[in-house]
């Protein structure tokens, strides 16, 4: 994701008084993290009417000529019938009245002026036709007079276009978010901008601000010094510097303090301190009880000395608590464990025995304090340091006194344990103080509150941070295309073939039969006659022969066959084929909403808001910078909640400006 902020810098040679006034706008009232950049050119509504077309306009125009001078044709033929007629009517009414002179003579009158009024209406209806072809033939000019009439329309509407944008802001206020905002990433000079924006603008609201600078680069140096310039109260302590006048935990109640000071000294530790923990609570209660009501760091760690052999003299104690405390020792002297304790109790503390002993100045209560840590190589003592601002901010937010802050803010929280955090977290919830927490990294105890309150994102430029964040906004499901094949495939075959043959045959053939035949027959018959019912016939007759014969005979014959035959050819095939085949493949893919490489590349500038709403994702990008208020159309307060331009119009036909009315009613 890109800035969407043009390549714009203030002029570097702008007057010192433009510079100034242009500053001041800084302190215009309200919770601002910096400006969204609005593209009025986005705004700009294109001309609604479509432009003309030559050729329609010219046909439009042709056929109202045509229509108007049909219907004059049609209006001089039936003029000039009825005309006609009239006349015709007329003058036979004159012939048939010609025996009245009278009438006759007023018939004939009446004739004359219908055949008058027909001649006038039929060259009122030549002149009408005249002045459309007239007209006809100056479409052309027509048409470009339209057209011209177009542009000058089309300009003008521009022109009102940006007269209208002239007055739509380009840097939209974006107000921060009434809790928690916790940032991460980003480079020194990119809190310092964050700081600034947000600060001026709560401390010319009229609100409290305390800044606990932990990022040892004086950050919020920008922030007092505008502040001093636009007349606002401040205490800037910078320690260990600053320590006599730094009073972070002054006013505690002795429970606190020592509550107080044994987090200072164990916070770090996981619960394999508790036993130390117990005794340096023990001990320290022993010591306050000694010190009665008058409790400060700097008489603790000297009562410390006196518990642990270390017989100093002091001017913040008495000789009478020096006593009690002596007695304390002969008491707690044998135990190697509590003097160990002891000991180290006063290594630790004593680098802050200076803490608030400086004298109250009778100044009314800053409306900006800033405690910044400067950093100088001694790690323990800027661990030490950084344990007791945290240690002190709960304090400061939940105490009920006039000058309890209505913003805070912790530049460099990273090492800050999650636990103090989200105890100083509730407590500005409880007590309604917004928190800007800023990090430097993504990592340890700032990963553990990720999403506690609103997120917003600087460069991120190491790759696992970068990841972490882009895991933190979200991935999103999408169908994509995921696989496109093209195949494109053809074949061609060729075949051809010749082929030639011949055939030759011969055969001779012989055949031959024999036959024999014998038949022999032999023949008789007998007959007899007499009366009927005789027992033997009256007269016979028998008879019989012989008959036979043989045959021989015997057929031969010869044939011979020569057969001669040849045949040929050509066969020819061609075949031809080609395919093409195109496949895609859509696949529901579940990728990130915001690359991580787009948090590696953010401008220095940049603040990205994250804000994971009921309907859905949305990212902010946001300018920080605060050179963008000597730019002109910069909006300070917030903007309305639709702050769009109006939509464009409709795309109309353009209708010509200049109606010519023919005679007759043609256009």
């Amino acid at each position: 994701m890109t800035s969407p902020v043009p390549p714009t810098t203030p002029d570097a040679t702008a007057p010192a008084a433009v510079t100034e006034a242009a500053w001041r706008r800084l302190f215009t009232p309200g919770p601002r993290l910096g400006w969204r950049f609005q593209d009025r050119a986005r705004g700009l509504r294109p001309f609604p009417l479509r432009p003309p077309d030559p050729a329609a306009l010219a046909r439009d125009r042709d056929a109202a000529h045509e229509a108007s001078l049909l219907r004059i044709r049609r209006q001089a033929k039936a003029g000039g019938l009825l005309g006609g007629g009239a006349v015709v009517l007329l003058f036979c009414g004159a012939v048939v009245n010609s025996g009245h002179p009278t009438r006759a003579g007023a018939t004939i009158v009446f004739a004359l002026l219908a055949a008058v009024a027909t001649a006038g209406w039929l060259v009122l209806c030549m002149a009408r036709q005249a002045a459309v072809h007239s007209a006809r033939r100056a479409v052309p000019a027509r048409v470009r007079e339209d057209l011209l009439d177009w542009h000058r329309q089309a300009q003008a509407w521009v022109a009102a276009e940006h007269a209208r944008l002239d007055g739509v802001d380009e840097w939209l206020s974006v107000p921060a978010p009434p809790r928690r905002l916790d940032v991460y990433g980003g480079a020194l000079w990119g809190w310092e901008a964050l700081l600034t924006v947000y600060g001026a603008g709560v401390l010319a609201a009229g609100c409290r601000v305390w800044v606990a600078d932990l990022s040892g680069q004086g950050v919020a140096r920008e922030l007092v010094r505008l502040a001093q310039r636009a007349g606002h109260r401040f205490d800037h302590q910078w320690l260990p510097r600053d320590l006599g006048r730094c009073r972070l935990l002054a006013g505690l109640p002795v429970d606190e303090l020592v509550d107080a000071l044994v987090e200072m000294m164990h916070g770090r530790a996981g619960p394999e301190g508790r036993e130390d923990r117990s005794l340096d609570t023990t001990l320290l209660h022993d010591v306050c009880r000694v010190l009665g009501a008058d409790v400060s760091i700097g008489r603790i760690v000297a009562a410390l000395r006196v518990v642990s052999g270390r017989f100093e003299p002091s001017p913040l104690l008495t000789a009478e608590e020096i006593g009690q405390l002596a007695d304390a020792l002969l008491a707690e002297g044998e135990q190697r464990d509590a003097l160990r304790a002891l000991r180290r109790m006063v290594a630790v503390l004593e680098p802050l025995a200076d803490l608030g002993t400086a004298p109250r100045s009778g100044a009314p209560a800053p409306q900006l304090t800033c405690v910044a840590l400067r950093t100088d190589g001694n790690g323990v003592r800027d661990d030490l340091l950084r344990d007791m601002v945290v240690q002190a901010l709960p304090h400061i937010v939940a105490v009920d006194a006039p000058d309890r802050p209505d913003v805070l803010i912790v530049a460099g929280a990273d090492e800050l344990p999650q636990r103090h955090l989200e105890r100083l977290s509730d407590l500005c919830a409880r007590h309604r103080v917004p928190l800007l927490l800023v990090f430097r990294h993504l990592r340890d105890e700032a990963l553990r509150g990720l999403g506690s309150g609103a997120v917003a994102f600087m460069r991120l430029g190491q790759h696992e941070e970068a990841t972490r964040a882009a895991d933190f906004v979200g991935r999103h499901h999408q169908v994509a295309l995921t696989q496109l094949t093209a195949t494109l495939g053809g074949n061609e075959t060729h075949t051809v073939g010749d082929n030639e043959g011949t055939t030759d045959s011969a055969g001779t053939g012989t055949n031959s039969s024999s036959t024999r035949s014998t038949n022999r027959g032999t023949s008789g018959n007998a007959s007899a006659s007499g009366p009927l019912g005789a027992g033997w016939p009256t007269s016979a007759t028998l008879g019989s022969g012989w008959t036979g014969g043989t045959g021989t005979g015997t057929t031969r014959g010869a044939s011979e066959t020569h057969t001669v035959g040849r045949s040929w050819g050509t066969t020819r095939s061609v075949a031809e084929g080609s395919n093409w085949t195109l496949a895609t493949s859509a696949s529901r893919v579940y990728e990130y909403a915001l690359e991580p490489t787009v948090l590696q590349r953010l401008p220095d500038y940049l603040l990205l808001l994250v804000n994971h709403a009921p309907h859905g994702l949305s990212l902010t990008p946001i300018e920080i910078n605060p050179d963008i208020v000597t730019l002109p159309r910069v909006r300070m307060d917030p903007p309305p909640t639709d702050a769009r331009t109006p939509a464009p119009g409709t795309d109309a036909p353009y209708r010509s400006s200049s109606v010519a009315t023919f005679p007759g009613g043609g256009r």
